[in-house]
């Protein structure tokens, strides 16, 4: 529904419908959004198309927000990714540091040992 008032024109159904639909009006019980709903339609056409329009535009802004969000959370996603490979890298290659320290110190104790066997 967040792009249904971008690419809508002026009629009773549409009307109805960004009213059922609305993110801004979601939060209404269903007894005011009846009573809203009725109100509405008992008025001129002229206040039924600024009620329209102003839904439409909420509807926007509403979509405008959501996807800017979507973005914005895939790119911290992204971020935390890229840090957390650079991390696992960073430990791996410590990890591979501490192992050629270990394999070193065993060849020099061999070597040591073999030393003193002669």
């Amino acid at each position: 529904m967040a792009q249904a008032g971008q690419n809508m024109q002026f009629s009773k159904e549409n009307l109805i419908t960004l009213i059922n639909e609305s993110e801004a009006l979601k939060m209404l019980p269903g007894i005011l959004k009846d009573k809203l709903m009725t109100s509405v339609l008992a008025q001129g056409e002229a206040k039924q198309v600024k009620v329209f329009n102003t839904l439409a535009e909420e509807q926007r802004k509403f979509a405008e927000a959501e996807q800017e969000y979507v973005e914005k959370s895939a790119k911290a996603y992204q971020d935390y990714l890229s840090e957390l490979k650079q991390a696992s890298n960073s430990i791996v290659r410590n990890l591979n540091k501490k192992v050629e320290e270990i394999a070193t110190k065993k060849d020099d104790q061999k070597a040591e040992d073999l030393l003193k066997d002669m």
